[in-house]
């Protein structure tokens, strides 16, 4: 499974309860405010969960949440992250693929954690663009909540 692994600085990705995640690109930043300091995992998806100079598409970065404080080991929330220019379409896609790649094992996990998805982006799609919403439905169907946001976006725990 791609989040079995240990987690250290050196191969892109880590785990703490620090009270601020972030990832930054190009101006577009995601980040996650974790006052409660829960354990949450931090993973640059290329190199680390694929491995590098695959031609795979794949999101920027995932983030594992256990909030379950009795049971540390049991992921319950993934938030699956791209930041993107303005191709929001490329951008649901490389989600999707990247959540195809890591859906298997997750399939195991009891309970079944949640799935979230962010795209931050230059540019927001229009309510009616018809390929961003066909897109939206496709991840709903695999349980994946979509979510996008014009240059940053902040997750609260």
């Amino acid at each position: 499974m791609p989040f079995t692994h240990t987690c250290t600085g050196t191969n892109n990705c880590f785990c703490s309860v620090k009270k601020i995640f972030s990832i930054q690109e190009n101006k577009k930043r995601f980040q996650i405010n974790n006052p409660k300091q829960i354990n949450i995992c931090q993973y640059k998806v290329d190199g680390c969960i694929f491995r590098p100079g695959t031609s795979d598409l794949r999101c920027d970065a995932a983030f594992t949440l256990y909030e379950n404080q009795e049971n540390v080991k049991s992921i319950t929330t993934i938030l699956l992250v791209e930041l993107k220019g303005s191709d929001v379409l490329h951008a649901a896609e490389q989600i999707s693929e990247t959540y195809d790649f890591i859906s298997r094992p997750l399939n195991d996990l009891r309970p079944k954690p949640t799935t979230k998805a962010y795209i931050v982006s230059s540019r927001t799609p229009s309510a009616t663009q018809s390929d961003y919403l066909k897109a939206k439905i496709n991840l709903k169907k695999k349980n994946i909540d979509l979510h996008q946001s014009r240059l940053q976006y902040t997750y609260d725990v």
